[in-house]
């Protein structure tokens, strides 16, 4: 439990920080597509989906297994390569790779509008899905997306 606090948390802290690491590269590999079992509930229309846009840059973070794309006229290329700053951190020129399992977009529409898009992985779960889901939602700026 305490890890799935700590997993929203942080979430919720990288959503209103927008930060990332530093290694350049141009393209970044997209993570497999998830394979959902043969019984399992197809994905309906009623998700949320986020739409195609184009983004100023973007962040991969391959430590916790999320990606922040910077999408307001606020960012630049060199605050973005800034806050990208780490070792488990890869700075790219494009939108974050797609099969994204969910994201958390704050200040939607807004000068510093960014989105944080999760994966799944050993540190995102879908339980943990489901209450970054919730921590961003409630957090009054948010907005949830349930991939791309």
């Amino acid at each position: 439990m305490n890890k799935i606090i700590f997993l929203a948390s942080l979430v919720l802290i990288s959503t209103v920080f927008v930060g990332c690491g530093k290694t350049e590269v141009k393209n970044i590999a997209s993570p497999a597509p998830l394979t959902l079992p043969e019984n399992s509930v197809s994905i309906s229309d009623d998700f949320k989906k986020a739409p195609e846009r184009k983004a100023i840059g973007s962040c991969f973070n391959s430590a916790d297994s999320t990606c922040t794309e910077y999408l307001g006229s606020f960012w630049t290329e060199s605050m973005i390569r800034m806050s990208c700053d780490g070792d488990s951190r890869t700075y790219s020129a494009e939108a974050c790779p797609n099969n994204m399992a969910g994201g958390c977009e704050i200040n939607a529409g807004q000068e510093a509008d960014a989105i944080t898009w999760l994966y799944f992985s050993d540190v995102i779960t879908a339980d943990s899905l489901k209450i970054s889901k919730m921590a961003c939602e409630t957090s009054g700026v948010g907005q949830w997306f349930d991939g791309r």
